[in-house]
């Protein structure tokens, strides 16, 4: 803890008026809304709040400031692409951060979030909603249906240079929907999860789009003698069918252990499995004497400025090249008959999944800390900057705020 932080007032970017109005003791929201209040705070009393230029530190197994330092250099790479806009976005990623304390454990909100596809923390966000969503989806379906155990199955295509990636990915997801239209699939399979993954080999700079697959099948597709079994050669050939391709692509069929009526907490795992990421931590960020930076910024590959142009050689281009592969994309898809649930909710806002999730297993409300992220640049770290006693989710407000300056 710093026992006398330095801290700017002119660099001091409030928190939202939702925030802040929790802090003065003003009417309480259970939603945060991040605007800018006028006039200034400026409090100076540090009995408020004595800890106040706390550092935030590790939540659990998360360090934000790592996840803040990669998302401003692939930032950094954006701008120099003179992709302005998007640039901005995760400069103004969860510039403040907002723990809720509990007896056995806590909760992080960003109230602030980009949704960008290529930020580090609104990618763990995301993957946090996909995980619920589907773990939802499916143990309501499992509960309709008895009788059903899960397959895993994943589905690749050639690695290609990042000039082709944008293109190679539709023609996967494309595939990945014709394979579904296939009588022997029909027949076989039930419902069905996919979620669309990217790595990169850092030596060859070719990109590896693939799609995994939880398949919901009946128990009698494992039959012997049955007619809907698929074996491993079979799934292979229908893939290169779906994918139009002359060579034979590579698959791998394997049960999904737990998954199966009613879905048990050990099939949990194949669902984390194929919601943990979009793209591998690093895949876009490497670590240099301590400093974050994104790959491609030293050396220079192949691309197109714009849709038609020649290629030339350029700099960070695997930033640009993922951004625009999956612009516009559905890259977690599920069955209709899973989808379209009348009592499944699939909002996307953040705050609201958050504020529904149970704490009944983190035990009773302690507190609620706001942090800002300060520093210049990549220098920075989050900093404790007010505490409030306030339950999220309810308007009747406690006694007790406090506040630093």
């Amino acid at each position: 803890m710093l026992s006398e932080p330095s801290i700017d007032p002119l660099q001091h970017e409030w928190m939202g008026a939702a925030s802040s109005q929790v802090l003065l003791g003003l009417d309480a929201r259970p939603d945060f809304i991040c605007e800018q209040i006028d006039p200034p705070v400026d409090l100076r009393d540090r009995d408020n709040l004595p800890d106040v230029g706390k550092r935030l530190g590790k939540v659990g197994r998360r360090d934000f400031q790592r996840l803040q330092q990669e998302k401003l250099a692939i930032a950094e790479s954006l701008k120099e692409a003179g992709r302005d806009e998007d640039a901005g976005l995760l400069r103004n990623c969860c510039t403040n951060l907002i723990i809720d304390k509990y007896e056995k454990g806590r909760r992080v909100r960003g109230p602030n979030e980009c949704k960008h596809p290529l930020c580090p923390t609104a990618q763990l966000a995301r993957q946090r909603r996909t995980y619920r969503r589907v773990a939802q989806a499916l143990e309501r379906y499992l509960r309709r249906k008895e009788g059903m155990v899960g397959i895993m199955l994943t589905t690749t295509m050639e690695s290609c240079p990042s000039h082709e990636l944008r293109y190679r990915t539709g023609q996967l997801i494309a595939a990945c929907s014709r394979l579904m239209t296939f009588a022997p699939v029909k027949r076989a399979v039930a419902a069905y999860v996919r979620v669309i993954e990217f790595t990169r080999n850092a030596v060859t700079q070719l990109w590896h789009p693939h799609a995994h697959w939880l398949l919901l099948v009946p128990k009698s597709y494992f039959a012997k003698g049955s007619k809907t079994f698929i074996d491993h050669d079979r799934w292979s050939k229908l893939f290169r069918k779906a994918l139009r391709c002359a060579y034979t692509p590579i698959v791998d069929v394997r049960v999904a252990k737990g998954v199966s009526s009613p879905l048990s907490e050990a099939g949990l795992k194949p669902l984390r499995e194929i919601a943990k990421y979009t793209t591998k931590p690093g895949t876009l960020v490497y670590w240099d004497n301590g400093m974050p930076y994104a790959v491609g910024r030293q050396r220079p590959e192949l691309y197109r400025k714009a849709k038609g142009a020649p290629l030339e050689p350029m700099f960070n281009v695997p930033v640009m090249a993922l951004a625009d592969a999956v612009k516009g994309r559905r890259l977690v898809a599920l069955s209709r008959n899973l989808e379209t649930d009348e009592e499944l909710d699939f909002t996307d806002d953040p705050r609201g999944d958050e504020l529904d999730q149970t704490t009944e297993d983190l035990g009773a409300f302690i507190c609620t800390e706001f942090y800002e992220w300060r520093g210049r640049g990549r220098h920075g770290d989050y900093f404790l900057v007010g505490r409030s006693f306030d339950e999220p989710g309810q308007h009747k407000r406690k006694e007790g705020f406090a506040m630093g300056p």
